[in-house]
Protein backbone atom coordinates (compact mmCIF):
# COMPACT_ATOMS: atom_id res chain seq x y z
CA UNK A 1 0.00 0.00 0.00
CA UNK A 2 2.42 2.51 1.16
CA UNK A 3 5.00 1.34 -1.99
CA UNK A 4 1.66 2.22 -4.20
CA UNK A 5 1.31 5.51 -2.77
CA UNK A 6 4.71 6.89 -3.09
CA UNK A 7 4.40 5.62 -6.62
CA UNK A 8 1.27 7.88 -7.52
CA UNK A 9 2.53 10.44 -5.66
CA UNK A 10 6.27 10.45 -7.52
CA UNK A 11 4.13 10.51 -10.92
CA UNK A 12 1.76 13.01 -9.89
CA UNK A 13 4.86 15.02 -8.76
CA UNK A 14 6.62 14.51 -12.12
CA UNK A 15 3.09 15.49 -14.19
CA UNK A 16 3.09 18.78 -12.32
CA UNK A 17 6.57 19.42 -13.52
CA UNK A 18 5.99 18.46 -16.97
CA UNK A 19 2.83 20.66 -16.72
CA UNK A 20 4.94 24.00 -16.27
CA UNK A 21 8.48 23.27 -17.82
CA UNK A 22 7.02 21.89 -20.66
CA UNK A 23 9.39 24.20 -23.00
CA UNK A 24 11.99 22.63 -21.18
CA UNK A 25 11.19 19.13 -21.48
CA UNK A 26 10.76 19.66 -25.41
CA UNK A 27 14.45 20.66 -24.98
CA UNK A 28 15.59 18.13 -23.68
CA UNK A 29 13.67 15.68 -25.47
CA UNK A 30 15.23 17.15 -28.94
CA UNK A 31 18.81 17.34 -27.64
CA UNK A 32 18.21 13.92 -26.16
CA UNK A 33 17.43 12.55 -29.93
CA UNK A 34 20.43 14.49 -31.44
CA UNK A 35 22.81 12.79 -29.70
CA UNK A 36 21.20 9.26 -30.45
CA UNK A 37 21.25 9.85 -33.63
CA UNK A 38 24.29 11.94 -34.51
CA UNK A 39 26.60 10.25 -31.72
CA UNK A 40 25.10 6.40 -30.66
CA UNK A 41 22.80 5.00 -33.27
CA UNK A 42 25.49 5.45 -36.30
CA UNK A 43 28.15 3.56 -33.89
CA UNK A 44 25.63 1.34 -33.00
CA UNK A 45 24.19 0.47 -36.60
CA UNK A 46 27.43 -0.41 -37.59
CA UNK A 47 28.93 -2.51 -35.23
CA UNK A 48 26.51 -4.66 -34.49
CA UNK A 49 25.78 -5.91 -38.02
CA UNK A 50 29.01 -5.91 -38.89
CA UNK A 51 29.63 -7.71 -35.39
CA UNK A 52 26.95 -9.96 -35.94
CA UNK A 53 28.34 -11.15 -39.81
CA UNK A 54 31.52 -11.75 -38.28
CA UNK A 55 29.81 -14.57 -35.58
CA UNK A 56 28.04 -15.77 -38.45
CA UNK A 57 31.26 -16.68 -40.13
CA UNK A 58 32.74 -17.75 -36.94
CA UNK A 59 35.43 -15.43 -36.15
CA UNK A 60 35.11 -15.89 -32.39
CA UNK A 61 35.53 -19.48 -33.29
CA UNK A 62 38.57 -18.78 -35.24
CA UNK A 63 39.92 -16.02 -32.50
CA UNK A 64 39.99 -18.59 -29.91
CA UNK A 65 41.40 -21.19 -31.54
CA UNK A 66 44.13 -19.21 -32.80
CA UNK A 67 44.64 -17.42 -29.70
CA UNK A 68 44.14 -19.55 -27.25
CA UNK A 69 41.85 -17.16 -25.37
CA UNK A 70 37.88 -16.98 -25.45
CA UNK A 71 38.17 -13.38 -23.97
CA UNK A 72 40.53 -11.47 -26.58
CA UNK A 73 37.71 -11.58 -29.16
CA UNK A 74 34.98 -10.06 -26.23
CA UNK A 75 38.06 -7.51 -25.29
CA UNK A 76 38.69 -6.40 -28.95
CA UNK A 77 34.61 -6.67 -29.73
CA UNK A 78 33.53 -4.37 -27.13
CA UNK A 79 36.61 -1.61 -27.87
CA UNK A 80 35.55 -1.42 -31.42
CA UNK A 81 31.85 -1.84 -30.85
CA UNK A 82 31.76 -0.39 -27.13
CA UNK A 83 28.29 -0.79 -24.82
CA UNK A 84 25.79 -1.34 -24.87
CA UNK A 85 25.95 -2.58 -28.30
CA UNK A 86 28.38 -5.10 -27.22
CA UNK A 87 26.14 -6.56 -25.16
CA UNK A 88 23.77 -7.47 -27.74
CA UNK A 89 26.42 -9.55 -29.94
CA UNK A 90 27.44 -11.56 -26.63
CA UNK A 91 23.24 -12.08 -26.22
CA UNK A 92 23.66 -13.58 -29.76
CA UNK A 93 26.56 -15.71 -28.94
CA UNK A 94 24.22 -16.89 -25.96
CA UNK A 95 21.06 -17.33 -27.92
CA UNK A 96 22.90 -19.00 -30.64
CA UNK A 97 24.60 -21.66 -27.65
CA UNK A 98 28.22 -20.45 -28.44
CA UNK A 99 28.35 -19.69 -24.70
CA UNK A 100 27.04 -20.71 -21.52
CA UNK A 101 25.26 -18.01 -19.44
CA UNK A 102 28.00 -18.22 -16.39
CA UNK A 103 30.17 -17.16 -19.54
CA UNK A 104 27.98 -14.81 -21.33
CA UNK A 105 27.50 -12.85 -17.48
CA UNK A 106 31.36 -12.47 -16.84
CA UNK A 107 32.03 -11.69 -20.60
CA UNK A 108 29.41 -8.51 -20.30
CA UNK A 109 30.51 -7.88 -16.68
CA UNK A 110 34.77 -7.39 -17.98
CA UNK A 111 33.81 -6.00 -21.19
CA UNK A 112 32.61 -2.05 -20.74
CA UNK A 113 33.53 0.43 -23.23
CA UNK A 114 32.17 3.78 -23.61
CA UNK A 115 33.56 5.26 -27.36
CA UNK A 116 37.49 5.92 -26.68
CA UNK A 117 37.11 8.73 -29.61
CA UNK A 118 34.01 10.48 -27.83
CA UNK A 119 35.45 10.01 -24.29
CA UNK A 120 39.17 11.51 -25.44
CA UNK A 121 37.03 14.13 -26.99
CA UNK A 122 34.96 15.60 -24.00
CA UNK A 123 38.02 14.21 -21.52
CA UNK A 124 40.41 16.26 -23.56
CA UNK A 125 38.06 19.87 -23.11
CA UNK A 126 38.18 19.04 -19.25
CA UNK A 127 41.86 17.99 -18.89
CA UNK A 128 45.34 17.94 -20.36
CA UNK A 129 45.71 15.47 -22.98
CA UNK A 130 48.02 13.07 -20.38
CA UNK A 131 45.31 13.29 -17.98
CA UNK A 132 42.57 11.81 -20.58
CA UNK A 133 44.57 9.16 -21.93
CA UNK A 134 45.41 8.14 -18.39
CA UNK A 135 41.66 7.96 -17.55
CA UNK A 136 40.85 5.82 -20.91
CA UNK A 137 43.34 3.51 -20.67
CA UNK A 138 42.69 3.04 -16.62
CA UNK A 139 39.15 2.14 -17.52
CA UNK A 140 40.30 -0.31 -20.03
CA UNK A 141 42.67 -2.38 -17.69
CA UNK A 142 40.12 -2.33 -14.83
CA UNK A 143 37.98 -4.67 -17.50
CA UNK A 144 40.97 -7.20 -17.91
CA UNK A 145 41.13 -7.20 -13.99
CA UNK A 146 37.72 -7.64 -13.32
CA UNK A 147 37.76 -10.66 -16.07
CA UNK A 148 40.99 -12.33 -13.90
CA UNK A 149 38.68 -11.80 -10.82
CA UNK A 150 35.83 -13.58 -11.57
CA UNK A 151 36.91 -15.71 -14.76
CA UNK A 152 36.61 -19.45 -13.83
CA UNK A 153 39.09 -22.35 -14.23
CA UNK A 154 36.82 -23.94 -16.76
CA UNK A 155 37.94 -22.43 -20.05
CA UNK A 156 34.91 -22.13 -22.46
CA UNK A 157 35.27 -21.25 -25.88
CA UNK A 158 32.71 -20.40 -28.77
CA UNK A 159 31.15 -23.34 -30.60
CA UNK A 160 31.36 -23.44 -34.76
CA UNK A 161 28.06 -22.63 -35.98
CA UNK A 162 26.38 -23.21 -39.08
CA UNK A 163 26.78 -20.45 -41.68
CA UNK A 164 24.40 -18.92 -43.07
CA UNK A 165 23.68 -16.79 -46.11
CA UNK A 166 24.62 -13.23 -45.71
CA UNK A 167 21.40 -12.02 -47.38
CA UNK A 168 19.52 -13.56 -44.28
CA UNK A 169 22.23 -12.71 -41.54
CA UNK A 170 21.49 -8.77 -42.54
CA UNK A 171 17.89 -8.69 -43.09
CA UNK A 172 17.25 -10.46 -39.54
CA UNK A 173 19.53 -8.54 -37.78
CA UNK A 174 18.66 -5.29 -38.95
CA UNK A 175 14.93 -6.48 -37.89
CA UNK A 176 15.91 -7.29 -34.26
CA UNK A 177 17.99 -4.45 -33.73
CA UNK A 178 15.52 -2.73 -34.15
CA UNK A 179 13.81 -3.56 -30.79
CA UNK A 180 17.18 -2.30 -29.43
CA UNK A 181 17.71 0.55 -31.49
CA UNK A 182 14.52 1.53 -29.40
CA UNK A 183 15.16 0.65 -25.62
CA UNK A 184 18.18 2.27 -26.03
CA UNK A 185 16.55 5.80 -27.23
CA UNK A 186 13.89 5.52 -24.72
CA UNK A 187 16.56 5.04 -21.70
CA UNK A 188 18.76 8.47 -23.29
CA UNK A 189 15.36 10.58 -23.30
CA UNK A 190 13.76 9.61 -19.89
CA UNK A 191 17.52 9.28 -17.55
CA UNK A 192 18.11 13.42 -19.41
CA UNK A 193 14.34 13.71 -18.17
CA UNK A 194 14.92 12.64 -14.67
CA UNK A 195 18.52 14.15 -14.37
CA UNK A 196 16.28 17.79 -14.44
CA UNK A 197 14.90 16.89 -11.28
CA UNK A 198 18.20 17.47 -9.66
CA UNK A 199 18.67 19.96 -6.73
CA UNK A 200 21.54 21.97 -7.27
CA UNK A 201 23.46 20.35 -4.38
CA UNK A 202 23.29 17.10 -5.78
CA UNK A 203 24.24 18.33 -9.73
CA UNK A 204 27.34 15.84 -9.25
CA UNK A 205 25.05 13.19 -9.58
CA UNK A 206 24.23 13.65 -13.09
CA UNK A 207 27.00 11.37 -13.84
CA UNK A 208 25.33 8.79 -12.26
CA UNK A 209 21.87 8.92 -14.11
CA UNK A 210 23.84 9.56 -17.37
CA UNK A 211 27.44 9.78 -18.54
CA UNK A 212 27.56 12.54 -20.93
CA UNK A 213 25.62 14.66 -18.87
CA UNK A 214 28.25 14.05 -16.01
CA UNK A 215 30.99 14.84 -17.98
CA UNK A 216 29.30 17.84 -19.39
CA UNK A 217 29.06 19.13 -16.07
CA UNK A 218 33.02 18.63 -15.15
CA UNK A 219 33.91 21.25 -17.90
CA UNK A 220 31.86 24.24 -16.47
CA UNK A 221 32.38 23.28 -12.68
CA UNK A 222 34.88 24.90 -10.59
CA UNK A 223 35.94 21.65 -8.38
CA UNK A 224 39.45 20.56 -7.28
CA UNK A 225 41.14 19.06 -10.74
CA UNK A 226 41.74 15.73 -8.69
CA UNK A 227 38.15 15.96 -7.20
CA UNK A 228 37.15 16.16 -11.24
CA UNK A 229 39.91 13.25 -12.65
CA UNK A 230 37.95 11.04 -9.74
CA UNK A 231 34.55 12.23 -10.65
CA UNK A 232 35.18 11.23 -14.42
CA UNK A 233 36.80 7.80 -13.25
CA UNK A 234 33.48 7.38 -11.18
CA UNK A 235 31.16 8.03 -14.18
CA UNK A 236 32.70 6.01 -17.00
CA UNK A 237 32.96 2.74 -15.24
CA UNK A 238 30.02 3.07 -13.27
CA UNK A 239 28.47 4.13 -16.86
CA UNK A 240 25.28 5.63 -15.52
CA UNK A 241 21.87 4.26 -14.93
CA UNK A 242 20.94 4.98 -18.18
CA UNK A 243 23.62 2.90 -19.60
CA UNK A 244 23.08 -0.06 -17.09
CA UNK A 245 19.13 0.20 -17.88
CA UNK A 246 20.15 -0.11 -21.62
CA UNK A 247 22.18 -3.20 -20.78
CA UNK A 248 19.03 -4.98 -18.67
CA UNK A 249 16.77 -3.83 -21.24
CA UNK A 250 18.98 -6.37 -24.20
CA UNK A 251 19.40 -8.92 -21.55
CA UNK A 252 16.20 -9.20 -19.84
CA UNK A 253 14.76 -12.32 -21.36
CA UNK A 254 17.74 -14.47 -20.96
CA UNK A 255 19.78 -16.24 -17.50
CA UNK A 256 22.29 -13.36 -18.18
CA UNK A 257 22.94 -12.77 -14.26
CA UNK A 258 22.02 -8.64 -14.42
CA UNK A 259 22.95 -8.35 -10.53
CA UNK A 260 26.24 -9.71 -10.43
CA UNK A 261 26.55 -7.08 -14.08
CA UNK A 262 25.76 -4.07 -11.54
CA UNK A 263 28.12 -5.51 -8.85
CA UNK A 264 30.96 -5.04 -11.27
CA UNK A 265 30.20 -1.59 -11.98
CA UNK A 266 30.88 -0.80 -7.80
CA UNK A 267 34.35 -3.22 -8.55
CA UNK A 268 35.23 -1.35 -11.72
CA UNK A 269 34.94 2.16 -9.54
CA UNK A 270 36.81 0.82 -6.89
CA UNK A 271 39.59 -0.43 -9.11
CA UNK A 272 39.86 2.48 -11.45
CA UNK A 273 40.37 5.02 -8.35
CA UNK A 274 42.58 2.67 -6.67
CA UNK A 275 44.52 2.73 -9.76
CA UNK A 276 44.50 6.26 -10.43
CA UNK A 277 45.59 7.00 -6.78
CA UNK A 278 48.79 4.99 -7.60
CA UNK A 279 49.32 6.72 -10.58
CA UNK A 280 49.68 10.26 -8.23
CA UNK A 281 52.59 8.48 -7.06
CA UNK A 282 54.09 7.74 -10.55
CA UNK A 283 53.38 10.19 -13.19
Amino acid sequence: MKKNLSIILIIILLFCFALFNNTLITNTIINSSKLFFTKVFPNLFIFLILAKILINYNFPYYISKIFKSSYLYIFLLGFFSTTPTNVAIIKKMYDDKLIISKTATIYIMSSFFINPLFLFNILNSIFPIIISLKIIIISYITNIIIYFLFKTKQKVFPNKIKEDKLSNVVINNIKDSMIVFFNIYSMIVIFSLLSLLLPKNLITLQGILEVTNGLNYLITCNLNIIVKEILAIIYINFGGLCLLMQVKSIIKDTSIDFSNYILSRFYACLIAIILFLLTLFVI
